[in-house]
């Protein structure tokens, strides 16, 4: 209702439900066409399906693609979000999320003409938050980050997100 971020916790030992708690949620959320959901996995060993990057690869559906096939696919999505026709403003802002969300994806692996480098944490967050803006358009968004106290990016990201409100 309000338009912004909200943050919910579940709290609980360890086996007492809360991941399954969440994906009912979730799931019967989605089911009722009330919410887009975003899932971001976390553990004690980091692993390539480890947090944010994986999260924005299933959610682009942009997996085993090469670079340039990735970031075709995110500028497919990303257009695909828009109510109404592209103008070039538009079109430049999709062009530079495409290639930075494939650099958050997968760093380093851009060619020449298609990179985006980072100079700090708060331009990753940056740059996922501009995606999250997109991403909720047309409904609510749950970002849903689990087991996150083992993802210390997803954690800066949370606080990023519930600063830019207030």
């Amino acid at each position: 209702r309000r338009q912004e971020p909200a943050l919910v916790t579940l709290r609980g030992t360890s086996g007492i439900g809360k991941t399954r708690l969440a994906e009912w949620f979730t799931q019967r959320a989605m089911e009722l066409g009330c919410v887009e959901v975003l899932t971001a996995t976390h553990s004690a060993f980091p692993s390539p399906t480890h947090g944010i990057p994986h999260m924005l690869e299933r959610s682009f559906r942009c997996l085993g693609l090469d670079h340039e096939d990735m970031v075709q696919q995110i500028t497919y999505v990303l257009a695909a979000l828009r109510d109404h026709s592209l103008d070039r403003d538009d079109e430049r802002e999709i062009e530079y999320l495409s290639v930075a969300i494939a650099e958050l994806i997968r760093p380093g692996q851009g060619t020449t003409g298609h990179q985006v480098r980072f100079a700090s944490q708060s331009e990753r967050y940056a740059v996922v938050r501009r995606l999250l803006d997109h991403r909720s358009r047309r409904r609510p968004l749950v970002l849903w980050l689990d087991d996150v106290q083992w993802g210390r990016e997803s954690l800066g990201l949370v606080e990023t997100l519930l600063e830019t409100t207030t």
